[in-house]
């Protein structure tokens, strides 16, 4: 019996899905964080605030500082 293995990347799945859910999106720095409102994290975020210096688990407070909303 021969296996097949299938990796599969879910990076940047949640910014896909909010990018087809708000097209208005499209070309802008934005992040999906955590709900948490004291220690929110980035957990997803647009390859434009990628570009601005934003990393995932970086918190929502650093990342305003950095790309002010």
């Amino acid at each position: 019996m021969k296996g097949t293995i299938i990796r599969v990347s879910v990076s940047s799945f949640a910014s896909g899905v909010a990018l087809a859910n708000d097209p208005s999106l499209k070309g802008k720095p934005f992040v999906i964080s955590s709900a948490s409102r004291q220690r929110a994290v980035v957990l997803d975020l647009s390859g434009e605030a990628q570009k601005e210096g934003i990393i995932k688990g970086m918190t929502v407070n650093q990342a305003s500082r950095i790309i002010p909303s």
